[in-house]
């Protein structure tokens, strides 16, 4: 079976990171196309087994890239497309099947309310019928987005990670240097884009009552985005410059949770999110926000949920969850993980997926 991925870019997302990781972990070799933009993960891809492909395409609406991105598909004689993130899906839907692919499957990640849909929701919602599918990543997602005006039929497929590998990786790294390295008192992170749906300003809001109660407290709050500066300043005003520190983009995230005794993720919504699976791979609790998506990871008692943009709880649940026996805490993080979201179960998934809309048949050569 001859299966293609589409995808915005290659940058350091959560749905470019999670099709990186189904790559690595699935069957053959496959071709991977992004819309353009960054190319951070273009040499991860093709480490992956992947031929990765820039169809050039800066607009959906752009009738003379689409024609492109049509020719481009066509060349690959695929028999599946499986698209993620809006602008993706749309392109995949009219170029694809244009270019002849028996099978246009769509993932999505978030929510409607996410700043992706918002911008080009009656364009997504308008081009589904071409669709064979629709996969979602959390029922969240899917009682979000689905309509009773959809003709694909809708599944779930929750987001996994390789969690035995990502324990391993974060067990043989090195934790970075940070001011107060002495060790004493606890350390929450958060990784994410600085986003405002990632929430991270109420962690530094929170973390005004934490250090009142654990001086030798800070947080780490890694990432990169257009809420840097902001976040920057909410730091300043706060007086919390040796508390609370804001990285900014890193190459590896690994030390980081290393460093951690606690993660922390305020988001205000989420599709499923990926780091809060790599956290608990890694051996640590989490206090996450009493959201969608979010709830459907800290299930079974595991970690804290507290109501979103409230620093007061949130704080609460901060140092009471340091107070507990922290390593007991993330021996439970880890067990729940395991069983609910390796990478294999969503890799098995998507390729039964595949057969049931097509069946199988050889991978052709790809063209030179």
């Amino acid at each position: 079976m001859n299966v293609g991925y589409l995808i915005g870019t290659f940058g350091r997302g959560g749905a470019e990171t999670m099709l990186l990781r189904q790559l690595e972990h699935g069957v053959g070799e496959r071709v991977v196309f992004r819309l353009g933009g960054a190319d951070d993960l273009e040499a991860d891809f093709r480490a992956a087994g992947a031929t990765t492909v820039n169809l050039e395409v800066g607009s959906v609406v752009d009738l003379r890239a689409l024609n492109r991105a049509r020719r481009t598909i066509a060349r690959y004689d695929l028999d599946v497309l499986h698209a993620h993130l809006p602008h993706a899906m749309v392109v995949a839907r009219l170029a694809g099947r244009a270019a002849g692919v028996d099978a246009v499957v769509s993932t999505h990640h978030n929510v409607l309310a996410s700043a992706d849909y918002r911008s080009i929701s009656t364009l997504e919602r308008a081009t589904r019928p071409l669709d064979s599918h629709e996969v979602a990543v959390s029922e969240a997602v899917r009682e979000s987005q689905a309509t009773v005006f959809d003709r694909p039929p809708w599944s779930v497929v929750y987001n996994g990670i390789d969690v035995a590998g990502f324990r391993d990786a974060v067990r043989s790294a090195t934790p970075p240097s940070l001011p107060g390295d002495d060790g004493a008192g606890p350390t929450f992170l958060n990784v994410g884009r600085y986003d405002p749906q990632k929430g991270q300003k109420y962690l530094v809001e929170a973390m005004s009552s934490v250090v009142r109660e654990r001086p030798d407290a800070r947080a780490v709050v890694v990432g990169h985005g257009a809420e840097q500066a902001a976040l920057e300043r909410l730091v300043r005003a706060r007086d919390l410059t040796e508390s609370v520190h804001v990285t900014g983009k890193v190459d590896d995230v690994h030390g980081y949770y290393a460093a951690a005794d606690v993660y922390v993720m305020p988001s205000l919504f989420e599709g499923l999110p990926l780091t809060a699976l790599e956290a608990m791979a890694a051996e640590l609790p989490v206090v996450g926000t009493r959201v969608p998506g979010v709830e459907e990871v800290l299930t079974d008692g595991v970690g804290r949920l507290v109501p979103a943009r409230s620093p007061e709880r949130l704080a609460a649940a901060m140092l009471s969850l340091a107070d507990e026996d922290l390593s007991a805490a993330g021996a439970r993080a880890y067990d729940h993980v395991e069983r609910r979201f390796d990478i294999q179960t969503l890799v098995d998934a998507h390729e039964r997926l595949y057969e049931r809309l097509v069946g199988t048949r050889t991978v052709p050569t790809p063209p030179e």
